[in-house]
């Protein structure tokens, strides 16, 4: 039974053929009819007869298949399998050996270096096309698998891509985000923390000393006569003179834990989480300290002719104080600083108040709150009796 044909109109192959000039009858012999019957079934082939131009022609574009006639190539046929192993482009490149000897030395050396097939002529064309139908089939899966495989690897390459360009944008916002961040929690002039980043931060504090049950300072240190400064030498040697206090404070207070912070004006908070007293006093002192070494010229105050500070310090338990807030600390050390202007300024002083007396001090504040509120509820209700009484009194007369 025939086979059925079957054609590869886009199959190309390069054939390595020199025919015998001095055989008149070359254009019958054997190896023609192996390229007719490649050529019946719709492939290209072109004739090659030097092995340089054999090489150039695959160089140019890469065949389906080769065909090699042993004849013309010798052992150079071999040797050009072999090469074209080496090479990507043409490792899959269907090689088929056609000779004419009846002996296995060549379809063996034909398989040695590389090649697909050896093809023994005279060959039917039935099993000719047979052959080479498998290896151009072969060949097509190959290329079908090269272009699948180039295809992902574009997708991976474009996806690795996107993902940099991704993880570039993400670190961009990032930046941006913790500029921001400097933004809304930093004073611009000063570069510490501003009163924002306080509020926040000592309500987290707060609450986690009364969890811990530790103790909680505060510091809140003010410029002495830091207007009659500004009338002296100008606002932008204001400016000058709070960043050079700011510095101050950060060459003092070395905790990571412990925050600075601008609290408005000519006034700094020192935040000491986990630290008593005693511990509040010693960075007081480390803070005028580093004032006073700063040496920033002030003739116009009425202490000493060089900057200083009123610090004011409050310590409290919050465990202890069931029902006060972070804001009883500010009050504390708000009361402290007042004492310590009250006394000459450039000094420190702690409050020393009771938890007993703070909570009683409280209570007779909402006591006072609730009698000033009786009594201007009482004062209103006997003002609006008396416009009643007169507006009776005038649409009567």
């Amino acid at each position: 039974m025939k086979h059925m044909q079957t054609s590869y109109p886009a199959a190309n192959i390069v054939a390595w053929y020199w025919p015998n000039l001095l055989d008149t009858e070359h254009t019958n012999h054997p190896f023609i009819s192996v390229i007719q019957t490649v050529t019946e079934r719709g492939c290209k082939v072109l004739v090659r007869k030097q092995p340089d131009q054999v090489v150039e022609a695959i160089a140019e574009q890469t065949p389906d298949l080769l065909l090699i006639h042993l004849q013309t190539s010798g052992d150079q046929g071999y040797q050009l399998c072999q090469a074209l192993r080496q090479q990507p482009s043409t490792q899959h490149l269907p090689v088929v050996f056609v000779g004419n000897r009846g002996t296995s030395h060549e379809w063996i050396s034909a398989l040695r270096c590389g090649g697909n097939d050896y093809l023994q002529m005279p060959v039917e064309p039935e099993e000719c096309w047979l052959r080479i139908e498998h290896h151009l089939s072969t060949a097509q899966l190959v290329r079908e698998l090269q272009t699948t495989q180039l295809d992902l690897t574009e997708q991976i390459e474009k996806t690795n891509r996107a993902l940099a360009q991704h993880e570039a944008l993400k670190a961009s916002l990032d930046r941006e985000n913790q500029a921001l961040q400097q933004l809304a929690f930093v004073d611009e002039l000063t570069r510490v923390d501003n009163r924002r980043s306080f509020n926040q931060n000592i309500a987290k504090r707060w609450e986690e000393a009364r969890e811990r049950r530790q103790r909680i300072s505060l510091l809140v240190c003010d410029i002495d006569y830091f207007k009659r400064y500004n009338d002296t030498y100008g606002h932008l040697a204001g400016d000058d003179c709070l960043r050079s206090v700011a510095l101050a404070l950060r060459q003092a207070v070395n905790r990571q834990q412990d925050q600075i912070a601008r609290y408005g004006g000519e006034e700094f908070v020192i935040l000491l989480p986990n630290t008593d007293a005693e511990g509040a006093q010693k960075v007081a002192r480390d803070v005028q300290a580093a004032v006073d070494k700063a040496r920033i010229s002030h003739r116009d105050s009425l202490i000493k002719p060089f900057l200083s500070l009123s610090i004011g310090i409050s310590t409290l338990r919050p465990s202890q104080l069931a029902r006060c807030t972070y804001e009883e600390l500010i009050r504390c050390a708000d009361e402290a600083l007042y004492n310590a202007k009250l006394q000459g300024r450039d000094r420190i002083f702690l409050n020393t108040a009771h938890p007993k007396q703070l909570a009683a001090a409280k209570v007779a504040k909402k006591a006072a709150e609730r009698v000033t509120e009786t009594w201007n509820d009482a004062v209103s209700s006997t003002e609006k009796a008396m416009r009643e009484k007169v507006l009776y009194q005038t649409t009567h007369s």
